[in-house]
């Protein structure tokens, strides 16, 4: 029989519905439907299970890991030498048979990417093959994931794998929860802090509060360039920081990038150009209005600013959307403004009860911020450590680290 990715889900629930005891060899696993189908299987149904599963590139995901360690039994291929790089899977019970095809144990594998599986009711090799490496791979050490763990968020996984493996957005529902139940500052900071670690779990490569390839970090070195006298014949790495292009200095994507962005990268990178000194002049000065205003008045200006630079019906700065006006106004002034991206504004809308499509509409930006100013921790003008302070300073733009959803 031969499977597609469509197939993939559906034949697996059915053959696990089948079998008393799984066998599974995988380059990869994640968090994901399979995996999630084996553990019902094996906590449920009773099930055995048995899985071998590679770690080259840290693409395995720790979490997925321990969830095999609980419902079964686990070991981890070798990474060094040859890349243990199969997808075997071997159903056993009345009626035994085997996958062999190119589809990981990972969300990627059983629901993304474009697989094929060959099954077969002739086990016998793939059985015989499983135990040998069963045999090489030797017991589970007891810290083996642990110290797999410790090893991921020193090293993290490549974006390319990352990909492949299909490992976004595992954490958004519980970064966006532990902001909505953020009472006051304190819980704001608490909630920073969870957000960290779950990102940091994510092994993207990236955190909330490190000194480096953070949010902290991107909004504290591109809010300098934000706020310099001109952005005419800025570095390349100054252009970096403020349109959040990844460089060798850091991960200033964070807020939104504008890689995509080509003729807005063009004119600050060409900004000598006459004609994009005028667009950089008249786009500088409108984010000035912003850096200049009163607290009271910065919402405002804010709105004004999008209404002039990315109006609805037209007439602005041609290629500046609100993603990229948003981003500036946030990086110029981040403790009161936020970034609206293709990556944050479906949580944003779920955070402020608004459609997620209508955020850049100035009109609609301006309620997300009277939204944004009426929460708890906002406002709440308590005692805090210079930590803290540092914090406050950016506490608007920062809700981007919770609603923020990887799109690749």
């Amino acid at each position: 029989m031969f499977l597609t990715t469509d197939d993939l889900e559906r034949r697996f629930e059915a053959n696990l519905a089948k079998s008393r005891q799984v066998n599974v060899a995988t380059a990869w696993a994640t968090e994901g439907p399979a995996l999630d189908l084996l553990c019902k299987a094996a906590q449920i149904e009773g099930v055995k299970v048995k899985a071998i599963v590679g770690t080259f590139g840290n693409a395995t995901h720790p979490d997925a890991l321990e969830r095999l360690r609980e419902i079964g039994e686990l070991r981890l291929a070798a990474d060094k030498g040859a890349m243990f790089h199969p997808k075997v899977y071997i159903f056993r019970g009345a009626q035994p048979c085997a996958w062999i095809g190119s589809a990981n144990f990972t969300r990627a594998g059983f629901a993304l990417n474009d697989e094929v599986v060959f099954e077969t009711r002739r086990v016998d090799d793939a059985l015989t093959w499983f135990e040998r490496r069963w045999k090489e791979c030797g017991a589970l050490e007891p810290n083996a994931i642990d110290d797999y763990r410790r090893r991921c968020r020193r090293q993290h996984v490549s974006r390319p794998l990352a990909h492949l493996v299909g490992r976004v957005d595992a954490g958004t529902t519980k970064r966006l929860a532990c902001l909505q139940t953020a009472d006051g500052w304190k819980a704001y900071v608490a909630a920073l802090e969870e957000c960290d670690e779950s990102w940091r779990d994510e092994l993207l490569g990236w955190s909330v509060l490190s000194t480096r390839d953070s949010w902290v970090h991107t909004i504290t070195k591109a809010r300098v360039v934000a706020r310099s006298d001109s952005w005419i014949g800025l570095p390349t790495h100054d252009v970096s920081k403020l349109l959040g292009l990844d460089d060798s200095e850091g991960k200033w994507g964070l807020l939104g990038s504008m890689a995509g962005a080509g003729t807005v990268c063009k004119v600050f990178n060409k900004s000598r150009d006459p004609k994009n000194e005028l667009i950089l002049q008249r786009l500088r000065q409108s984010v000035d209005r912003v850096i200049l205003a009163d607290d009271g008045e910065v919402a405002d200006r804010a709105v004004g600013v999008l209404e002039d630079l990315c109006p609805p019906t037209g007439g602005g700065l041609d290629r500046f959307g609100p993603g990229v006006v948003t981003r500036l106004l946030a990086l110029a002034r981040p403790e009161r403004l936020v970034s609206v991206n293709g990556g944050s504004s479906r949580g944003l809308g779920k955070l402020f009860g608004l459609s997620p499509t209508t955020l850049g509409v100035p009109k609609n930006y301006g309620r997300l911020l009277e939204e944004l100013y009426k929460l708890p921790w906002y406002g709440d003008d308590t005692s805090r450590s210079r930590k803290e302070n540092r914090l406050w300073s950016m506490r608007a733009a920062l809700i981007d680290s919770f609603v923020y959803e990887p799109t690749n």
